[in-house]
């Protein structure tokens, strides 16, 4: 049997309609994908964002200063807890020493 122009025998008939049948789909959606690809590369997606998504995003960014903020005091606070517990160890050593050396 001829199939566009390409002699092909009757028993793998099937299977090359079948390969053609599964192959369409494919290539439209690589297609399409290609295509989608280019617009957002071109920048023509001219969709606006929605104000809802806008304003979620504007709390996330106010949360996230919130949280380094947070984090920065912390980690001052503990900063200033070594410092005190280093010192007062120092002073007690002192005392201790004060006390038995004598």
């Amino acid at each position: 049997m001829r199939l566009i122009g390409v002699l092909v025998p009757s028993e793998i008939l099937p299977f090359v309609l079948g390969g053609m049948a599964l192959l369409i789909p494919i290539v439209y959606l690589l297609t399409h994908h290609q295509r989608k690809m280019a617009e957002l590369l071109r920048g023509d997606n001219k969709q606006e964002a929605l104000p809802e998504v806008i304003d979620e995003l504007r709390q996330m960014r106010a949360e996230l200063q919130q949280l380094r903020t947070e984090q920065h005091e912390t980690a001052i606070a503990v900063d200033e807890l070594r410092t005190s517990v280093s010192a007062s160890r120092q002073s007690s050593a002192g005392v201790e020493t004060r006390l038995h050396g004598q």
